[in-house]
């Protein structure tokens, strides 16, 4: 018997409203967010506190209906994200940065950047929360080689996680279970 546990992590309340035309009202995410954790989904990713006063406040209600140990914030890689998180009374944060190249270009960044960054932010992030997930955005469409010097500066880091980010939908299982087990 498989035994074992898994851990579901809900993207609704973030992922869900920049889809064209969609925006919850607050009482909407609160119920959401109660649904979700009716349904055994332990962490919901609830917004992006960088998007100002009203993401702060459907945050603070969010964590005050579920509690704050079930809710991340999401941040960019930035300082900027950092002290918004706190300001809206997160204790919890996903910190995602771009691996892929075409999304470093897109930030006008490069691979150095991103590590570099990644130690300093992470410093930081851990001073503030008391969680700390960090994600590999657009993962799927990276250097698996960068990726894993990615990875092997997360480990090294005080993060909790590291998530790879699927961004576009173009991963297939399979590759990535090649990839990530070192299959030859």
């Amino acid at each position: 018997m498989n035994t074992r546990r898994f851990h579901l992590i809900d993207t609704t309340l973030r992922d869900g409203e920049q889809a064209a035309g969609v925006v919850f009202a607050r009482e909407y995410k609160v119920a959401i967010a109660r649904e979700l954790v009716a349904a055994c989904v332990n962490e919901l990713e609830a917004g992006i506190p960088a998007m100002g006063a009203e993401a702060c406040d459907d945050l603070r209600a969010v964590s005050d209906a579920v509690g704050t140990e079930r809710v991340l914030a999401w941040c960019r890689a930035g300082t900027a994200d950092l002290a918004a998180a706190q300001r809206c009374g997160a204790t919890r944060v996903h910190l995602s940065f771009p691996v892929s190249d075409l999304h470093l270009q897109t930030w006008g960044k490069d691979r150095f950047w991103v590590l570099r960054e990644l130690r300093q932010l992470t410093i930081e992030a851990a001073a503030r929360f008391r969680y700390l997930s960090i994600g590999a955005q657009d993962a799927t469409r990276a250097d698996f080689g960068f990726l894993k010097d990615f990875a092997v500066a997360v480990a090294r880091t005080p993060a909790q996680r590291l998530r790879l980010a699927d961004t576009v939908g173009v991963g297939h299982p399979a590759r990535l279970r090649h990839e990530i087990a070192g299959d030859s």
